[in-house]
């Protein structure tokens, strides 16, 4: 059995018994730098396999529970993160500053919803100890795990016990759906809205 299985079926027992209160506080577990395998999304995707009449109570406390979990990373970046981020090497801490710096909400956001083994920690940890705006943050932490654990929800409900493979192998793919979904919004929003607007002020 490896670990993954072996994962599932611990979750399983665990949070069968606990429900939503057993989610939450994994979720903030994860989120708080406690390594966890990716456990809030097996968790999400097991009990949503259950049923759908809870999964609005499910999302909300998987989404509460990291929310409160990135809460902590990026007050232990306020208060003395710099020791912490030289456990990652110059290179990627530049580059992390960097999107930080440049992006702001959507360098978070993205972060949130990305797949293992995209560096969360890292950009939550680095935007305290670079002093993003809390309410900046916390909002992208929050909008990103509301998409990441209603998708996943979802496809806990309808694929059942498959849906860990089917997460595991296609999350990648869903991502990189998500971007191009933003990207698209973006341009919308930023370059095609404002034509339109001239275009009519002429007309």
């Amino acid at each position: 059995m490896d670990y993954f299985t072996a994962l599932i079926d611990w979750l399983y027992e665990f949070l069968v018994a606990l429900g939503w209160p057993g989610l939450l506080g994994l979720a903030f577990l994860d989120s708080a730098a406690v390594p966890t395998g990716g456990g809030p999304d097996v968790a999400v995707l097991l009990l949503t396999s259950r049923g759908a009449a809870d999964i609005p109570l499910l999302v909300a406390a998987a989404v509460v529970g990291s929310t409160l979990g990135c809460l902590v990373m990026y007050l232990m970046g306020r208060k003395g993160g710099e020791k912490l981020l030289e456990r990652f090497n110059e290179g990627r801490r530049r580059r992390v500053r960097e999107k930080i710096n440049q992006y702001g909400f959507w360098a978070i956001f993205l972060a949130v919803i990305g797949p293992p083994p995209y560096p969360t920690k890292l950009f939550i940890l680095s935007s305290g100890v670079f002093h993003m705006r809390l309410g900046t943050m916390l909002l992208a932490v929050f909008i990103g795990r509301i998409l990441r654990y209603s998708l996943t929800a979802v496809v806990g409900y309808y694929y059942g016990e498959k849906a860990t493979d089917f997460f595991r192998d296609h999350y990648p793919a869903i991502f990189m759906g998500l971007v191009a979904v933003l990207v698209i919004i973006f341009l919308v929003r930023g370059y095609l809205l404002p034509k339109v607007n001239t275009a009519a002020k002429v007309l």
